[in-house]
């Protein structure tokens, strides 16, 4: 249900999107605006695969040299804790994207995604950087790379102090701490820039 609902918002801030690019072509302005869509495969000792939806908007310096930020929604079918076997996390990023500026149709581009993310299901927050290569077709993109993720998850520990309350019942003793932990993961990505 939680899942649900998280999609629906980031497709509206999508639309969104769309809206302000249509407002753009028609100022004049270098503004830029792409949506992408991909497939991540975990490598390494912590797997994860999932999927992503993502949503950027920037504003394009020069010959092929692109600068922007974005947010989206990201399914991975992992999950810290063992009654939860998926995990929904939401990315803020900054995007920085160079296109060889060729005259003919099909170019190719070098794409650096980094920033924070939220894993809304267990509670953790984190960083990622997701460098890649790819082809641009006219308005598609074609791109490959990999993924480097960290997150601190907070666990809470109960210990007996070997006390009994007044009802009868042993007292214990409440701790945090956070846990770091890292996923490393090649992705396939298609987008559409207008």
């Amino acid at each position: 249900m939680k899942t649900g609902f998280y999609l629906i918002a980031v497709v509206f801030a999508m639309s969104a999107t769309v809206s302000a690019a249509a407002q753009s072509r028609h100022t004049g302005t270098s503004f830029s605006h792409e949506i992408s869509a991909g497939y991540v495969r975990g490598i390494g000792t912590e797997k994860a695969d999932g999927a992503f939806l993502e949503a950027t908007v920037g504003h394009k310096l020069g010959r092929g040299l692109f600068i922007g930020a974005g947010t989206g929604a990201r399914e991975w079918n992992y999950s810290v804790y063992p009654d939860k076997n998926s995990s929904f996390m939401l990315p803020i990023f900054g995007n920085i994207k160079y296109t060889v500026p060729f005259k003919s149709a099909t170019r190719p581009f070098i794409d650096v995604r980094g920033g924070f993310l939220a894993d809304i299901t267990n509670a953790g927050v984190g960083r990622f950087i997701r460098p890649s290569i790819g082809v641009r077709y006219k308005g598609f993109g074609f791109s490959v790379g990999t993924e480097v993720m960290m997150c601190k998850y907070i666990t809470e520990t109960q210990t007996m102090t070997g006390e009994i309350n007044a009802l009868g019942n042993p007292v214990y003793s409440t701790s945090y701490s956070g846990t770091d932990r890292g996923k490393n993961s090649v992705f396939f990505s298609i987008s559409y820039s207008f």
